[in-house]
């Protein structure tokens, strides 16, 4: 898959003040709008199709995120606010670990038969997503670290690949 490098991507050119400046935008469109747009696909195929509730939801969860590389392209054509590209490249940093996080409990609960308590979901999402954060943060810092100290331009792409893709193997 190509996702890790093209997060890592988007992340690494963001600033991080810029992102904390909008977060409440992001937060907002990350996690109340991708499981929205889940439901919302899910209810779409669902009653369209007659598609079984379980894979609909499986399959909205999945559709949710979105990938900003086209609109972005636009943005910057047009001369967007920056403010509202980083608003989007924020949400997309965000949205597919939402999506994952979504898919993850619909399938717990399709393949336990029965709902879960609505409180562990919640608690559940937000270990994952903090989690996520957390080590995502803490690895980007210390390999940006060494990077820095290296100074060897023939290093930097393998270890960005590395880390890139390093950080999707934990459990």
């Amino acid at each position: 898959t190509f996702l890790p490098p093209l997060l890592f991507e988007s992340s690494s050119t963001l600033h991080f003040s810029e992102v904390r400046d909008n977060l409440r935008p992001i937060v907002l469109l990350a996690i109340p709008g991708v499981i929205l747009t889940a439901v919302c696909v899910a209810a779409g195929l669902h009653y369209a199709t007659g598609l079984g509730w379980e894979t609909a939801f499986l399959f909205g969860a999945i559709m949710s995120a979105t990938d900003p590389v086209s609109v972005l392209a636009i943005f910057r054509k047009i001369g967007a606010p920056r403010r509202l590209s980083v608003i989007l490249e924020g949400e997309s940093l965000f949205n597919d670990g939402t999506s994952i996080v979504v898919f993850r409990i619909v399938l717990g609960i399709i393949a336990a038969s029965t709902l879960t308590n609505p409180l562990t979901t919640v608690v559940q999402f937000v270990v994952v997503v903090m989690g996520a954060v957390l080590l995502g943060a803490a690895i980007g810092y210390l390999v940006s670290a060494v990077i820095s100290r290296l100074n060897a331009s023939l290093v930097d792409t393998p270890a960005t690949l590395v880390l890139a893709y390093g950080t999707t193997l934990p459990p």
